[in-house]
């Protein structure tokens, strides 16, 4: 997935979520590629029912624009503007939501995946979300062992 990338990738290394059990590279438009971690269950994370995952963590070759979030998130979701990582990011919870984000001149929109929270953060040339059923802290917890 790296190799295909074409774009750092930065894996989690929480103990909560371990190694992941399946990794997704999809092409998008104009050749970019988006890069999913599936962790299937994990202790201390709930399964989504509609996925039956417990997390996924997804790579996006963009910029994360915290100025859309508004645009996107409807009445039953929350944003909150935090710092991750010393990046720009945003936790949402609540309703399921999209995301956009910028890849050269155009906006693209990637969806919520599971029924579940969202962390999501720029991270160089790379927009990553961490979705599952944690609180804020433990997701920015997880998004803290980040490495390549």
């Amino acid at each position: 997935a790296r190799a295909r990338a074409g774009y750092p990738i930065a894996v989690p290394t929480d103990a909560a979520l371990g190694a992941p059990d399946e990794v997704y590279v999809r092409v998008l438009r104009d050749n970019a590629t988006q890069v999913t971690l599936v962790y299937r269950q994990r202790a201390g994370i709930p399964v989504s029912p509609s996925a039956g995952v417990s997390a996924v963590v997804v790579y996006l070759p963009g910029i994360f624009e915290r100025g859309f979030l508004g645009k996107v998130a409807g009445p039953g979701t929350q944003v909150e503007l935090i710092t991750v990582n010393d990046s720009d990011g945003a936790w949402l919870s609540g309703q399921p939501h999209q995301l956009l984000y910028r890849t050269g001149s155009q906006t693209d929109s990637d969806e919520l995946r599971l029924a579940g929270n969202t962390l999501v953060w720029q991270q160089g040339p790379t927009t990553i979300r961490i979705e599952a059923a944690l609180d804020q802290a433990t997701a920015l917890r997880s998004a803290g062992t980040m490495r390549p």
